[in-house]
């Protein structure tokens, strides 16, 4: 199985979110952010949810070894799938050194998935994921213009209204040589290999002009910018004329690496979108396992046009045509005549 990079790689699994209750921010910067971003929100969301993409994404950039997967994602608001090859190459030569073949990766409002496709169109199951507790929503790599998928898991929208995430500052900046609205919040997680405490610090930046699009961030392990390590990710859009919104065409990851040079950034990865389709029709139900010929999982129910609701009115109707009846056989008893 080729590691896709649905939540942007190693960010997949980068803490637990631990409910708290922030300390005291400035409300007015919080208020005056959502206040500015939120009529552009769900415009990008609309956007941004009925997408098919081919891309191409490095991983390793800092190695000698690469590691290419391209594939074709398809995504809404609340699923994504994506199918794909992935290989290892020299990064000097662009030599194949390993090729690992197709599979499929997705997520639904319900659960994940992992598929090994085989001959005749039939796939193997090789991993699923029941959606349960915090951090559960259906959001992957390619959903940055509104949402942060690998730390926070929700859109940014949510993050500022969230009352249990610190909003250190808004501030206007420059990001990448261009002008740009900072939102800086402080969340408690639980780091899933040390297992312990942490207060990471993340920073996104927005461009107003572009219809508050997302253009990156900056990801502190610690208080900013007093730790020693950081992660940046940049967010490059096309504009089209005949699309409302900036179109995402390529994310760049680096990280910091402690003691040094502060103006020094190690790359990581890059993902290049080489084909984007917005609009097209994405039902729920492909995004599912029976979409690939396969039964859902054990306890899996989806709501259906026959699910409790019609249930509920066809019993109620029963009921009442019963009662119409009944009261209808009982007033033409009381007006036939008697038969000696």
């Amino acid at each position: 199985m080729f590691s896709i990079p649905l939540r942007h790689g190693a960010g997949a699994l980068f803490c637990i979110l631990l409910p708290s209750v922030a300390t005291a921010d400035a409300p007015s910067s919080r208020e005056a952010f959502i206040a500015r971003y939120q009529p552009n929100a769900e415009q990008l969301r609309k956007f941004y949810s009925s997408v098919r993409v081919r891309f191409r994404a490095t991983f390793g950039l800092a190695t000698p070894r690469h590691q290419i997967t391209e594939a074709e994602a398809r995504f809404t608001f609340s699923n994504f799938l994506i199918d794909g090859e992935s290989r290892f190459e020299d990064g000097q030569t662009g030599k194949t050194i390993t090729q690992r073949g197709r599979a499929i990766e997705g997520r639904n409002a319900l659960y994940g998935f992992s598929l090994q496709p085989k001959a005749n169109s039939e796939y193997v199951v090789k991993s699923i994921i029941l959606n349960s507790g915090l951090n559960t929503q259906p959001l992957c790599f390619l959903n940055v213009p509104y949402a942060d998928p690998s730390r926070l898991k929700r859109t940014y929208l949510e993050i500022a209204q969230d009352r249990s995430i610190e909003v250190l500052l808004v501030r206007e900046c420059m990001w990448r040589g261009s002008p740009a609205t900072e939102l800086r919040a402080r969340y408690k997680s639980i780091h899933p290999q040390s297992l312990k405490e942490i207060t990471p610090t993340v920073g996104f930046f927005f461009v107003p002009e572009r219809n508050w699009v997302c253009e990156g961030l900056r990801s502190y392990d610690g208080p900013a910018p007093d730790s020693g390590f950081f992660t940046e990710e940049a967010y490059l859009y096309e504009d089209r004329p005949d699309v409302p919104c900036p179109v995402l065409k390529r994310i760049e990851v680096w990280n910091k690496i402690p003691g040094s040079d502060a103006k020094e950034l190690r790359p990581l990865r890059k993902t290049e979108i080489l084909e984007f389709q917005q609009g097209i029709p994405l039902p729920d139900s492909s995004f599912r396992l029976t979409a690939f010929g396969l039964p859902e999982p054990d306890g899996v129910k989806w709501p259906g046009f026959f699910g409790n609701w019609f249930w509920l009115t066809a019993g109620a109707v029963f009921l009442l045509f019963l009662g119409s009846y009944f009261s209808w056989r009982a007033r033409k008893r009381r007006t036939l005549p008697d038969v000696p």
